[in-house]
């Protein structure tokens, strides 16, 4: 046992390094939480974050049990999930693009609820590219499948929570300088620019 777990340690320091630069570059979530939290504050936007955090650790679960052969399998099913979260999204950028975060008319908008960030996760392009690569790339057929299985959906959550928390509090920091609705509009359009980009390529390739 102790020589599995020494055995083990090469690949877990790279694994743990990837999944912070994964769950900490910009995507999808993260620019959603930075608009969240600069429009309406890190309380309001706990329950998203917490829907990132536990919907990814469900898209883990669901991929250790098969998921990703049944896309492979099903290319079509794959492409329909694709398609939806592009939809989606767009919908997510049109909402933040005419939010009116902490003005009087805020109560128009509203933060993501924790049902509707746990489901995004299992469509949301980035999360399944990332979960994909990380379990067919770290997950060593030289040992015990279920131990490495945990050990990665664990340290995944954990990361993830970590980047959720600090673009939520980056959101925070931008919005001290959101004092006119001019600046706070400029912001909220940028940041629904940068949602669209992020999927960009997602989209390229539906398209193609």
């Amino acid at each position: 046992m102790k020589d599995n777990v020494m055995l083990f340690i090469p690949l877990f320091i790279p694994m743990v390094t990837f999944m912070a630069i994964a769950a900490f570059t910009p995507g999808p979530n993260n620019i959603m939480l930075a608009a969240s939290g600069a429009n309406f504050g890190f309380r309001r936007t706990i329950p998203h974050m917490l829907g990132v955090t536990v919907g990814f650790g469900v898209l883990l679960l669901l991929l250790g049990m098969g998921l990703d052969q049944l896309f492979q399998r099903l290319p079509l099913l794959q492409q329909g999930f694709r398609i939806a979260a592009l939809c989606f999204i767009a919908y997510l950028a049109w909402g933040i693009a005419n939010s009116q975060g902490n003005s009087k008319a805020a109560s128009k908008g509203r933060p993501q609820y924790f049902l509707e960030a746990t489901s995004f996760q299992l469509i949301n392009p980035k999360g399944v590219v990332m979960a994909i690569t990380v379990m067919s790339t770290f997950i060593s057929p030289e040992f015990d499948f279920i131990p490495q299985y945990i050990t990665l959906v664990i340290c995944f959550m954990v990361i993830t929570a970590l980047s959720v928390m600090v673009w939520a509090g980056f959101g925070i920091i931008i919005s001290r300088f959101l004092n006119t609705p001019s600046r706070q509009r400029i912001f909220n359009i940028t940041m629904a620019l940068l949602l669209v980009l992020s999927i960009l390529p997602v989209a390229l390739d539906v398209l193609a």
